[in-house]
Protein backbone atom coordinates (compact mmCIF):
# COMPACT_ATOMS: atom_id res chain seq x y z
CA UNK A 1 0.00 0.00 0.00
CA UNK A 2 1.07 3.44 -0.43
CA UNK A 3 2.07 5.79 2.00
CA UNK A 4 -0.04 8.95 1.95
CA UNK A 5 1.27 12.17 2.97
CA UNK A 6 -1.36 13.50 6.16
CA UNK A 7 -0.41 17.19 7.82
CA UNK A 8 -1.24 16.51 11.34
CA UNK A 9 -2.97 19.60 12.82
CA UNK A 10 -3.52 19.55 16.95
CA UNK A 11 -6.85 19.45 18.02
CA UNK A 12 -6.48 20.76 21.28
CA UNK A 13 -5.58 24.64 20.02
CA UNK A 14 -8.53 26.28 19.24
CA UNK A 15 -6.59 28.36 16.75
CA UNK A 16 -5.86 26.55 13.70
CA UNK A 17 -2.32 27.79 11.73
CA UNK A 18 -2.42 28.49 8.46
CA UNK A 19 0.96 28.15 7.77
CA UNK A 20 0.99 24.22 7.31
CA UNK A 21 2.39 22.93 4.62
CA UNK A 22 -0.55 22.10 1.94
CA UNK A 23 -1.67 18.20 2.42
CA UNK A 24 -2.04 16.32 -1.16
CA UNK A 25 -4.02 12.74 -0.80
CA UNK A 26 -0.77 11.21 -2.61
CA UNK A 27 1.36 13.87 -4.11
CA UNK A 28 2.13 17.53 -4.66
CA UNK A 29 1.79 18.75 -8.28
CA UNK A 30 5.03 20.11 -9.95
CA UNK A 31 5.52 20.80 -13.47
CA UNK A 32 9.14 22.10 -13.86
CA UNK A 33 9.88 21.35 -17.59
CA UNK A 34 11.02 24.54 -19.53
CA UNK A 35 7.98 26.11 -21.89
CA UNK A 36 8.03 26.01 -25.28
CA UNK A 37 9.61 28.61 -27.63
CA UNK A 38 6.74 30.20 -28.99
CA UNK A 39 6.36 33.54 -28.45
CA UNK A 40 2.63 32.70 -27.03
CA UNK A 41 4.21 29.94 -24.66
CA UNK A 42 6.65 31.84 -23.47
CA UNK A 43 4.13 35.15 -22.61
CA UNK A 44 1.74 33.12 -21.10
CA UNK A 45 4.21 30.95 -18.85
CA UNK A 46 5.16 34.49 -17.61
CA UNK A 47 1.58 35.68 -16.76
CA UNK A 48 0.87 32.31 -15.21
CA UNK A 49 3.60 32.58 -13.00
CA UNK A 50 1.83 35.80 -11.61
CA UNK A 51 -1.95 34.69 -12.08
CA UNK A 52 -3.93 33.95 -8.71
CA UNK A 53 -7.02 31.71 -9.78
CA UNK A 54 -8.64 32.99 -6.50
CA UNK A 55 -8.69 36.49 -8.14
CA UNK A 56 -10.38 35.08 -11.45
CA UNK A 57 -13.64 35.82 -12.15
CA UNK A 58 -15.20 32.68 -13.91
CA UNK A 59 -13.55 30.49 -10.95
CA UNK A 60 -14.86 32.63 -8.77
CA UNK A 61 -18.78 32.59 -10.14
CA UNK A 62 -18.86 28.84 -10.38
CA UNK A 63 -17.75 28.21 -6.61
CA UNK A 64 -20.44 30.57 -5.58
CA UNK A 65 -23.26 29.35 -7.67
CA UNK A 66 -22.09 25.79 -8.86
CA UNK A 67 -22.44 24.99 -11.98
CA UNK A 68 -22.62 21.89 -14.28
CA UNK A 69 -20.52 19.58 -17.21
CA UNK A 70 -22.13 17.39 -19.49
CA UNK A 71 -20.49 13.90 -19.91
CA UNK A 72 -22.62 11.61 -22.44
CA UNK A 73 -24.88 12.30 -24.85
CA UNK A 74 -27.26 8.90 -25.48
CA UNK A 75 -28.44 7.59 -28.66
CA UNK A 76 -31.95 8.76 -28.39
CA UNK A 77 -31.06 12.39 -27.61
CA UNK A 78 -31.05 12.66 -23.75
CA UNK A 79 -28.10 14.04 -21.51
CA UNK A 80 -25.90 13.03 -18.58
CA UNK A 81 -24.81 16.40 -16.90
CA UNK A 82 -22.40 16.15 -13.63
CA UNK A 83 -23.41 18.99 -11.11
CA UNK A 84 -21.02 20.70 -9.23
CA UNK A 85 -22.22 22.00 -6.26
CA UNK A 86 -21.36 25.49 -5.01
CA UNK A 87 -18.22 25.93 -2.43
CA UNK A 88 -16.55 28.70 -0.51
CA UNK A 89 -14.78 31.20 -2.87
CA UNK A 90 -11.45 30.53 -1.50
CA UNK A 91 -10.00 27.70 -3.37
CA UNK A 92 -8.50 25.23 -1.39
CA UNK A 93 -3.95 25.55 -1.65
CA UNK A 94 -4.23 21.85 -2.50
CA UNK A 95 -6.68 22.20 -5.62
CA UNK A 96 -5.10 25.58 -6.12
CA UNK A 97 -1.73 23.86 -7.14
CA UNK A 98 -2.68 21.36 -9.33
CA UNK A 99 -4.73 23.58 -11.03
CA UNK A 100 -1.69 25.84 -11.83
CA UNK A 101 1.18 23.53 -12.79
CA UNK A 102 -1.91 21.63 -14.63
CA UNK A 103 -2.06 24.85 -16.90
CA UNK A 104 1.31 25.26 -17.18
CA UNK A 105 1.38 21.42 -18.67
CA UNK A 106 -1.51 22.44 -21.03
CA UNK A 107 -0.13 25.61 -22.40
CA UNK A 108 3.30 23.83 -23.17
CA UNK A 109 1.51 20.93 -24.87
CA UNK A 110 -0.52 22.62 -26.90
CA UNK A 111 -1.18 23.32 -30.93
CA UNK A 112 -0.51 26.88 -31.67
CA UNK A 113 -0.10 26.80 -35.35
CA UNK A 114 -3.16 28.38 -37.04
CA UNK A 115 -2.88 25.97 -39.72
CA UNK A 116 -4.56 23.24 -37.33
CA UNK A 117 -8.19 22.72 -37.37
CA UNK A 118 -9.18 23.63 -34.78
CA UNK A 119 -7.30 26.05 -32.83
CA UNK A 120 -5.56 25.84 -29.39
CA UNK A 121 -6.02 22.16 -28.57
CA UNK A 122 -3.80 20.07 -25.99
CA UNK A 123 -1.93 17.44 -27.47
CA UNK A 124 -1.38 15.33 -24.83
CA UNK A 125 -4.21 12.75 -23.00
CA UNK A 126 -5.44 13.76 -19.41
CA UNK A 127 -3.45 10.82 -18.29
CA UNK A 128 -0.24 12.24 -19.80
CA UNK A 129 -1.00 15.51 -18.13
CA UNK A 130 -1.36 14.17 -14.44
CA UNK A 131 1.93 12.03 -15.51
CA UNK A 132 3.76 15.76 -16.01
CA UNK A 133 3.08 17.49 -12.94
CA UNK A 134 3.46 13.96 -10.86
CA UNK A 135 -0.19 13.49 -9.75
CA UNK A 136 -0.34 9.90 -11.22
CA UNK A 137 -0.60 6.71 -8.98
CA UNK A 138 -0.24 3.11 -10.24
CA UNK A 139 -1.92 0.80 -8.60
CA UNK A 140 0.17 -2.70 -8.61
CA UNK A 141 -1.45 -5.93 -10.24
CA UNK A 142 -2.10 -7.61 -7.06
CA UNK A 143 -4.43 -7.29 -3.42
CA UNK A 144 -3.74 -4.06 -1.78
CA UNK A 145 -5.55 -3.35 1.67
CA UNK A 146 -7.64 -0.21 1.91
CA UNK A 147 -9.32 0.69 5.61
CA UNK A 148 -8.52 -3.26 6.63
CA UNK A 149 -10.47 -4.82 3.75
CA UNK A 150 -8.70 -6.77 0.65
CA UNK A 151 -9.07 -4.88 -2.96
CA UNK A 152 -7.78 -6.58 -5.98
CA UNK A 153 -7.03 -4.92 -9.16
CA UNK A 154 -6.41 -7.87 -11.15
CA UNK A 155 -4.88 -5.92 -13.83
CA UNK A 156 -3.59 -3.10 -12.03
CA UNK A 157 -5.43 0.49 -11.91
CA UNK A 158 -4.26 4.35 -12.43
CA UNK A 159 -5.58 7.11 -10.55
CA UNK A 160 -5.22 10.88 -11.03
CA UNK A 161 -8.56 12.17 -9.07
CA UNK A 162 -7.13 15.18 -8.36
CA UNK A 163 -6.48 16.19 -12.07
CA UNK A 164 -9.89 15.03 -13.17
CA UNK A 165 -11.10 17.69 -10.66
CA UNK A 166 -9.27 20.39 -11.72
CA UNK A 167 -10.15 19.95 -15.17
CA UNK A 168 -13.60 19.96 -14.10
CA UNK A 169 -13.91 23.16 -12.41
CA UNK A 170 -11.69 24.30 -15.51
CA UNK A 171 -14.41 23.15 -17.68
CA UNK A 172 -17.79 24.18 -15.47
CA UNK A 173 -15.82 28.06 -15.56
CA UNK A 174 -15.95 27.63 -19.12
CA UNK A 175 -12.10 28.47 -19.11
CA UNK A 176 -11.64 24.77 -20.95
CA UNK A 177 -14.02 22.51 -23.19
CA UNK A 178 -13.31 19.07 -23.03
CA UNK A 179 -14.57 17.05 -25.42
CA UNK A 180 -15.69 13.52 -24.46
CA UNK A 181 -16.69 10.61 -26.61
CA UNK A 182 -18.53 6.75 -25.71
CA UNK A 183 -17.38 3.72 -27.57
CA UNK A 184 -20.23 1.55 -27.54
CA UNK A 185 -18.41 -1.31 -28.76
CA UNK A 186 -15.92 -1.76 -25.62
CA UNK A 187 -18.78 0.33 -23.29
CA UNK A 188 -16.18 3.04 -21.96
CA UNK A 189 -15.23 6.44 -22.43
CA UNK A 190 -12.82 7.09 -25.41
CA UNK A 191 -9.94 9.37 -24.74
CA UNK A 192 -10.84 12.90 -24.04
CA UNK A 193 -9.43 15.90 -25.80
CA UNK A 194 -8.73 19.62 -24.23
CA UNK A 195 -9.52 22.67 -26.11
CA UNK A 196 -8.69 26.23 -24.75
CA UNK A 197 -11.27 28.67 -24.67
CA UNK A 198 -11.55 32.62 -25.22
CA UNK A 199 -12.83 33.05 -21.40
CA UNK A 200 -8.96 31.69 -20.30
CA UNK A 201 -7.11 33.98 -22.03
CA UNK A 202 -9.36 36.97 -20.77
CA UNK A 203 -9.05 36.13 -17.58
CA UNK A 204 -5.31 35.95 -18.15
CA UNK A 205 -5.22 39.73 -19.06
CA UNK A 206 -5.15 38.90 -23.02
CA UNK A 207 -7.26 40.58 -26.00
CA UNK A 208 -8.25 38.81 -28.98
CA UNK A 209 -6.14 41.58 -31.03
CA UNK A 210 -2.96 40.05 -28.66
CA UNK A 211 -3.85 36.34 -29.31
CA UNK A 212 -4.03 37.36 -33.14
CA UNK A 213 -0.72 39.16 -33.60
CA UNK A 214 0.91 36.30 -31.58
CA UNK A 215 -0.76 33.58 -34.09
CA UNK A 216 0.35 35.56 -36.69
CA UNK A 217 3.80 35.53 -35.37
CA UNK A 218 4.10 31.64 -35.38
CA UNK A 219 2.83 31.34 -38.89
CA UNK A 220 5.74 33.91 -40.10
CA UNK A 221 8.12 31.47 -38.00
CA UNK A 222 7.06 27.96 -39.50
CA UNK A 223 7.18 29.69 -42.77
CA UNK A 224 10.46 31.17 -42.42
CA UNK A 225 12.06 28.40 -40.68
CA UNK A 226 10.19 25.85 -44.17
CA UNK A 227 7.62 23.97 -41.10
CA UNK A 228 4.62 22.24 -42.60
CA UNK A 229 2.21 21.52 -40.22
CA UNK A 230 1.56 17.92 -38.63
CA UNK A 231 -0.59 16.78 -35.93
CA UNK A 232 1.53 15.62 -32.87
CA UNK A 233 -1.03 13.81 -31.80
CA UNK A 234 -2.44 11.45 -35.11
CA UNK A 235 -6.77 11.02 -34.69
CA UNK A 236 -7.24 7.53 -33.85
CA UNK A 237 -10.70 5.46 -33.52
CA UNK A 238 -10.09 5.89 -29.52
CA UNK A 239 -10.21 9.80 -29.33
CA UNK A 240 -13.15 11.78 -28.93
CA UNK A 241 -14.29 13.38 -31.98
CA UNK A 242 -16.03 16.57 -33.07
CA UNK A 243 -19.12 15.09 -34.79
CA UNK A 244 -21.83 17.24 -34.05
CA UNK A 245 -23.54 21.32 -34.88
CA UNK A 246 -23.05 22.38 -31.40
CA UNK A 247 -19.36 21.38 -30.94
CA UNK A 248 -18.82 22.78 -34.33
CA UNK A 249 -20.32 26.17 -33.80
CA UNK A 250 -18.04 26.63 -30.52
CA UNK A 251 -15.38 25.85 -32.20
CA UNK A 252 -15.85 28.02 -35.05
CA UNK A 253 -16.31 31.05 -32.88
CA UNK A 254 -13.70 30.09 -30.91
CA UNK A 255 -11.09 30.51 -33.94
CA UNK A 256 -13.06 33.59 -35.00
CA UNK A 257 -12.09 35.28 -31.59
CA UNK A 258 -8.99 33.92 -31.76
CA UNK A 259 -8.13 35.34 -34.94
CA UNK A 260 -9.34 38.90 -33.92
CA UNK A 261 -12.74 38.80 -36.55
CA UNK A 262 -15.19 40.12 -33.60
CA UNK A 263 -12.65 43.23 -32.83
CA UNK A 264 -12.83 44.18 -36.15
CA UNK A 265 -16.47 44.01 -36.72
CA UNK A 266 -17.08 45.98 -33.45
CA UNK A 267 -14.59 48.31 -35.25
CA UNK A 268 -15.91 48.35 -38.29
CA UNK A 269 -19.79 49.22 -36.15
CA UNK A 270 -18.02 51.65 -34.24
CA UNK A 271 -16.70 53.50 -37.10
CA UNK A 272 -20.10 53.26 -39.45
CA UNK A 273 -21.95 54.85 -36.30
CA UNK A 274 -19.68 57.60 -36.85
CA UNK A 275 -20.24 58.39 -40.07
CA UNK A 276 -24.06 57.67 -39.31
CA UNK A 277 -23.62 60.43 -36.82
CA UNK A 278 -21.74 63.11 -38.58
CA UNK A 279 -23.78 62.82 -41.80
CA UNK A 280 -26.65 63.72 -39.66
CA UNK A 281 -25.79 66.45 -37.87
CA UNK A 282 -22.99 67.53 -40.58
CA UNK A 283 -24.99 71.00 -42.21
CA UNK A 284 -22.61 70.63 -45.12
CA UNK A 285 -24.53 67.76 -46.40
CA UNK A 286 -27.97 69.27 -46.63
CA UNK A 287 -29.14 70.47 -50.01
CA UNK A 288 -27.87 73.99 -51.11
CA UNK A 289 -30.06 75.55 -53.53
CA UNK A 290 -28.75 76.08 -57.21
CA UNK A 291 -27.79 79.86 -58.20
CA UNK A 292 -29.53 81.72 -60.73
CA UNK A 293 -28.23 82.93 -64.04
CA UNK A 294 -28.26 86.43 -62.75
CA UNK A 295 -26.76 85.72 -59.82
CA UNK A 296 -23.77 83.95 -61.67
CA UNK A 297 -23.32 87.08 -63.85
CA UNK A 298 -23.68 89.74 -60.62
CA UNK A 299 -20.86 86.97 -59.24
CA UNK A 300 -18.50 87.58 -62.40
CA UNK A 301 -19.10 91.51 -62.84
CA UNK A 302 -18.02 91.32 -58.85
CA UNK A 303 -14.90 89.55 -59.48
CA UNK A 304 -13.63 92.26 -61.77
CA UNK A 305 -14.32 95.58 -59.93
CA UNK A 306 -13.94 97.36 -56.86
CA UNK A 307 -15.57 96.02 -53.89
CA UNK A 308 -15.52 99.78 -52.43
CA UNK A 309 -17.43 100.71 -55.57
CA UNK A 310 -19.65 98.11 -55.59
CA UNK A 311 -20.54 98.92 -51.98
CA UNK A 312 -20.97 102.17 -52.76
CA UNK A 313 -23.69 101.24 -55.61
CA UNK A 314 -25.40 98.75 -53.39
CA UNK A 315 -25.82 101.44 -50.97
CA UNK A 316 -27.51 103.90 -53.20
CA UNK A 317 -29.62 101.22 -54.41
CA UNK A 318 -31.22 100.23 -51.33
CA UNK A 319 -31.87 103.36 -50.39
CA UNK A 320 -33.41 104.50 -53.97
CA UNK A 321 -35.33 101.06 -53.80
CA UNK A 322 -35.53 99.40 -50.14
CA UNK A 323 -38.28 97.23 -51.53
CA UNK A 324 -36.01 95.33 -53.83
CA UNK A 325 -35.42 91.85 -53.50
CA UNK A 326 -33.58 88.88 -54.62
CA UNK A 327 -32.53 88.92 -58.67
CA UNK A 328 -34.76 92.32 -58.67
CA UNK A 329 -32.46 93.89 -56.60
CA UNK A 330 -29.31 92.40 -58.15
CA UNK A 331 -30.50 93.02 -61.67
CA UNK A 332 -30.51 97.17 -60.46
CA UNK A 333 -27.09 97.44 -59.43
CA UNK A 334 -25.74 95.72 -62.46
CA UNK A 335 -27.49 98.44 -64.10
CA UNK A 336 -25.37 100.98 -62.42
CA UNK A 337 -22.19 98.67 -62.70
CA UNK A 338 -22.88 98.62 -66.32
CA UNK A 339 -23.45 102.21 -66.43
Amino acid sequence: MHKATYCIIPTENRRVERSKPSCHRRYEPSYDKPMVNIPIARRIDGILKKWDPNKCDQIKKLRRDGGSILMRVYNDGTKRYKSILPRRLTIRLEREQTIRHLLRAIFNNVEYSPNATWLYECMSSIEELAKMIGQLHEYQACYDVVDGKKTQYRHGRKAYDCVLGALEDLEAAGLILVVRGWDPEVKQYKASRIFLQPNLFKSLGMSAKETRYLLAGKAKSDKANGKVFKRSRPFSDKMATINNAKLTSIMNYNRRWFKGEFEDLALKDKEKQRLELLEKFTPSNKEIPKKSETERQYIELCNSMSPIQIMHIESSVREAHPEAYGDEFIELVMRRLKN
